[in-house]
């Protein structure tokens, strides 16, 4: 009798040890011990010096291995990266919530019967167990990733030489965005307080109308981009810009005076039609200039802006 596989076994197959794998590789490169890195994953140091030494692991293996079950190498990358920032933080509960809401989605949405399948082909076509079972609360992912994200950027160093005089905000949108409702950003916005930032709230939906309306257009053209910031609008930022490899376009400013749809539409427009990384838009009278950060999510534009952050200080030579 062919033994029960349950979807459990796929997950650590597929899922939990390309994920361990990848991220002992990822802190290996970046000088972390062996012993160090079996704490971290909660595995042995042997097997740690397998995920490193053994081809079986190498990157292009693992790759192979996660989409050959359907999942895209954007999508692991984005976990790992997301995991990574948090392990390397001390922030194990984060990074367990993080991918076990995520492995739970993608058994919610049958994305792993593939996975399963390879294991025990007597699961039928028709199987729709999980789907029937897990429910993942809609959101619950983007709320924390802006949490996250703000932790992140609290850390770091002379991000405040980059909040505008309207203060900065980070927005998010789940998947399918449909209204100013499906997007969550901090109410009150992101200010500078002395060389440090701070927040008067947790994210909440519908929290900013202007980053919400922006992304909202995006996010309906480009399925890659569903998260954005405001930042100043300065030379440093530019040179930064450029110095990072991030495509970016200037909106000249304009004559007289210029109306939030006009802004709006203006940066939407300039991130689909020119798919760019971001948008400087020079404003018009009584408008400040702004720079926009687009990204796929609010970890990777909280580390854009850390990395123009520090450029910037560099330029204007600020000790943080």
């Amino acid at each position: 009798m062919r033994r029960l596989r349950l979807p459990f076994d796929a997950v650590e197959e597929y899922i939990s040890t390309p994920v361990k794998a990848a991220l002992a590789r990822r802190l290996w490169s970046e000088g972390y011990t062996q012993m160090q890195i079996a704490k971290i994953l909660g595995v042995t140091q042997p097997t740690v010096n397998i995920y490193i030494r053994s081809p079986a692991y190498s990157e292009e293996k693992i790759l192979a291995k996660i989409s050959a079950i359907g999942i895209n190498g954007a999508e692991f990358h984005s976990l790992v990266e997301r995991i990574l920032a948090l392990v390397k933080e001390d922030r194990k509960v984060d990074a367990l919530s993080i991918l076990t809401e995520q492995i739970l989605r993608w058994l919610s949405e049958l994305r792993l019967c593939e996975a399963h399948r390879k294991l025990d082909p007597g699961i039928p076509p028709d199987c729709r167990i999980c789907s029937e079972i897990i429910q993942i609360p809609s959101g619950v992912n983007v709320l924390k990733a802006l949490e996250n994200a703000y932790d992140y950027l609290s850390r770091e160093k002379c991000v405040y030489i980059l909040i505008p005089e309207v203060l900065m905000n980070i927005a998010y949108a789940k998947e399918g965005a449909v209204s100013l409702n499906d997007i969550a950003a901090f109410p009150g916005r992101i200010t500078k307080v002395g060389r440090s930032i701070a927040t008067v709230s947790k994210p909440a939906w519908g929290a900013s109308r202007h980053l919400g309306k922006i992304l909202l257009n995006i996010a309906r053209r480009r399925r890659d981009l569903r998260a954005i910031a405001n930042i100043k609008a300065t030379k440093c930022v530019i040179d930064a810009l450029e110095k990072l490899g991030l495509k970016y376009e200037v909106i000249q400013a304009r004559r007289g005076y210029v109306d939030e749809d006009t802004i709006v539409a203006d940066v939407s427009n300039a991130f689909v039609e020119r798919n760019v990384d971001a948008v400087i838009d020079l404003g018009g009278i009584g408008v400040e200039p702004i720079t926009y950060i687009g990204g796929k999510d609010p970890l990777e534009i909280s580390k854009r802006i850390s990395s123009i952050a520090s450029i910037c200080s560099q330029e204007m030579d600020l000790e943080c």
